[in-house]
């Protein structure tokens, strides 16, 4: 009964979770206009959870490097996600870049402020737009 109890639990919160995704990704696809691809490396960076380097996301979305690392750049452009710069290891020279999202609470905070900040701009044009 208890393993059944905790099982009905976990579904309940990977579903919440589901569903908590799409909305951010639907959020981002009208809010920033990001494209799908934009939007898939934005979740996966989400649900991963920790940082992450360029290849391990090409790798686990199928997409180039190339491509990775121009979205992860236009993502970071825009403050969707964190960029770090590391020191190679192992008789490497050089650095590379990890990113990650920021913290759930942060995100909200970016989305709600960004999302005021806009409504006030809009509403600002459509006052200007009927004065006069």
């Amino acid at each position: 009964m208890v393993k059944k109890k905790r099982a009905k639990q976990e579904r309940i919160r990977i579903e919440t979770k589901i569903r908590s995704i799409e909305s951010i990704a639907e959020f981002l696809k009208k809010f920033y206009g990001l494209r799908p691809a934009e939007i898939e490396c934005f979740v996966l960076l989400l649900t991963y959870g920790k940082e992450i380097k360029v290849d391990d996301v090409a790798e686990k979305t199928g997409k180039t490097k190339i491509t990775v690392n121009r979205i992860l750049l236009e993502l970071y452009e825009r403050g969707l996600v964190e960029r770090e710069a590391k020191c190679c290891t192992g008789g490497k020279r050089g650095r590379y870049f990890v990113y990650r999202t920021p913290s759930p609470r942060v995100l909200k905070e970016k989305f709600l402020c960004d999302l005021k900040e806009k409504t006030e701009s809009l509403l600002e044009l459509v006052k200007r737009g009927f004065e006069g």
